[in-house]
């Protein structure tokens, strides 16, 4: 399904900001009999004064997760990883399994699409032995919410393929991300078991923008007259669009909060079968969503 994204492409001066926000990095190694580092798990809250305690020989601090619908009719947009009672955003590459026969690395979608992603690569050494992940994502939040998923935890996979991830106890910069900046943090680590190596990195860039107000559909024919306008909430884009009969091309415009002239606006033809939407979620962050365009044949 082909569908716009052009409203990234108005973010890309948001991201260039990005070299004057917060640059970290942050490199370390897992430790021996442990897991490997497959990526992070986003919440709002911070997760170390969780009741921790160790025992069965568990390290203090690690909270415990499932991965689920790792069966034989399982897909990939299906599998989670799950920590009871914590509500959060994964992006992590993990190795699942379907029935008797493994699935290796695979991305697993965040929730909901919350995660813009602007690269994802694996890239398997010689005779397959080597592993080098890398990911980047970017999460797009309000300038004025009060809080949004900044925590950071890690997570890491066993060789049992059972997860668990370690609690960030400083949120990913400011809570207040200035109108149009963007911070950035990288995360590597590299472990060699029985002469595997698998090295991961992962590149998160959380980017503040004003609130959308309002999204506008504006129908057109082929002599530039309007054949149709809606004006929708973000939050009530409707799943499926059919346009006029007399329709040839749409105009989708973004409005910021108090602002009378549009910050996006995207030209949609016939040849498009889907147009991606933000909607502001209650914890501070947009949430990407698709609208399917039925064109008449």
């Amino acid at each position: 399904m082909k569908k716009t994204r052009d409203w990234m492409a108005a973010l890309a001066g948001v991201l260039l900001l990005s070299l004057t926000g917060c640059q970290l990095a942050e490199t370390g190694a897992a430790q021996e009999g442990e897991g490997i580092f497959v990526g992070l798990f986003l919440t709002s809250e911070c997760l170390v004064d969780s009741p921790l305690v160790e025992e069965d020989g568990r390290i203090y601090g690690q909270i415990e997760g499932t991965l689920t619908d790792e069966t034989e009719d399982a897909h990939e947009d299906s599998i989670r990883c799950v920590f009871p009672g914590i509500e959060g955003i994964g992006f992590y590459q993990v190795a699942v399994r379907y029935g008797e026969e493994p699935l290796d690395y695979c991305m697993v979608p965040d929730q909901d699409g919350a995660l813009q992603e602007r690269d994802t690569a694996i890239n398997i050494g010689r005779d397959g032995i080597d592993q080098e992940v890398a990911m980047q994502g970017t999460l797009i939040v309000s300038s004025e919410a009060d809080r949004y998923p900044a925590y950071a935890n890690k997570l890491y996979q066993r060789s049992d393929r059972e997860l668990y991830l370690i609690p960030e106890e400083s949120p990913l910069g400011a809570w207040h991300i200035p109108e149009n900046d963007s911070v950035s943090q990288t995360y590597q680590e590299t472990v060699t078991k029985d002469q595997e190596k698998r090295a991961t990195t992962v590149e998160l860039t959380i980017t503040a923008i004003p609130p959308i107000e309002k999204v506008v559909w504006t129908q057109l024919d082929q002599n530039h007259h309007i054949t149709a306008r809606a004006e929708y909430a973000p939050e009530d884009i409707p799943d499926t669009l059919i346009p006029e009969a007399s329709t040839t091309y749409m105009i989708v415009e973004h409005f910021h909060k108090e602002k009378t002239i549009p910050d996006t606006r995207e030209i949609i033809s016939p040849e498009t079968d889907a147009i991606t939407t933000l909607s502001l979620q209650t914890e501070g962050y947009y949430l990407a969503q698709d609208t399917e365009i039925r064109w008449e044949v």
